[in-house]
């Protein structure tokens, strides 16, 4: 894992921690389609106001809308926006598992907001802004880890994957693929594999696999027609104490197939850049 974690783009490695991210969030008794959504309208007192930014189809015109001074800024808001910031983002990560997984994943990297455009919630582009957003999330990912939140599915790949350089990509159904040839975009690279070559065509290749038992975690290993892209299984799967091959390998292949259709990351084992010393 880096050191530093970079994120901005919501389309780039790790833009599930930008705000602009479409992870709705359920705060105040009502429904936020982004933590921007919902940080922007904090910034006034007046339910109309909040009303109108939350009903707003896009992020990027609610944090105009929640910047433009024609609009009466509550007057102790530079005294609560950080104590806000941190409820939207604990809303975020809390209520979906998928990204949990991925902010508990960066271990104890450093994540910065990377911009240019702002040197309060980001750090300037060149490391002179205050980070605070990053800051937050690494808070948030402090309190989870102290909360022994953690997906199991984690430490069993971690486990299984033999050679401690190589960067790989887990799906929320147990589908992990290895990305020999990391380039800037991991999860976008694991994406493209995926969609390619995890759909089960049956008659074809593509229904193609084969069982490994497992010798250092309980469970077994579905292969695919592609090398680099592995299924678990866990026993706890599989209602016969004594299954076929065959058995485990159509439940990895099925899981793996809905993998590739539903295409959701839970995390992100990036190798790329070892921490230094």
């Amino acid at each position: 894992m880096s050191d530093v974690i970079n994120f901005y783009s919501v389309s780039a490695d790790y833009g599930c921690f930008s705000n602009f991210a479409a992870y709705p969030i359920r705060l105040g008794g009502k429904t936020w389609p982004t933590s921007e959504h919902y940080f922007q309208a904090q910034k006034f007192e007046d339910d109309v106001h909040q009303e109108a930014i939350r009903q707003t189809p896009s992020p990027m015109i609610a944090a105009r809308m929640g910047r433009d001074r024609k609009r009466p800024l509550r007057p102790d808001w530079e005294a609560v926006k950080n104590a806000i910031m941190r409820d939207a983002v604990r809303a975020k990560f809390s209520q979906h598992d998928d990204i949990r997984d991925i902010l508990l994943s960066t271990g104890e990297a450093k994540l910065v907001e990377h911009t240019k455009n702002d040197d309060y919630w980001g750090d300037g582009g060149d490391g002179s802004g205050q980070n605070m957003l990053g800051r937050i999330l690494m808070e948030i990912r402090e309190e989870f880890r102290n909360k022994g939140i953690q997906n199991p599915l984690v430490e069993i790949w971690r486990s299984i994957i033999i050679g401690d350089q190589k960067s790989w990509v887990l799906f929320s159904n147990g589908t992990c693929v290895i990305v020999m040839e990391p380039e800037d975009n991991l999860s976008s690279q694991a994406l493209a594999l995926l969609k390619e070559w995890g759909p089960v065509h049956v008659g074809s290749s593509a229904g193609d696999f084969s069982t490994i038992d497992l010798t250092g975690a309980s469970g077994w290993v579905v292969t695919s027609h592609h090398n680099d892209i592995l299924t678990y299984v866990g026993p706890e799967e599989i209602e016969q104490p004594e299954p076929s091959d065959l058995i485990v390998g159509l439940h990895g292949r099925s899981k793996r197939d809905q993998d590739a259709h539903e295409l959701k990351i839970i995390h992100i084992e990036d190798k790329r850049h070892p921490p230094s010393g």
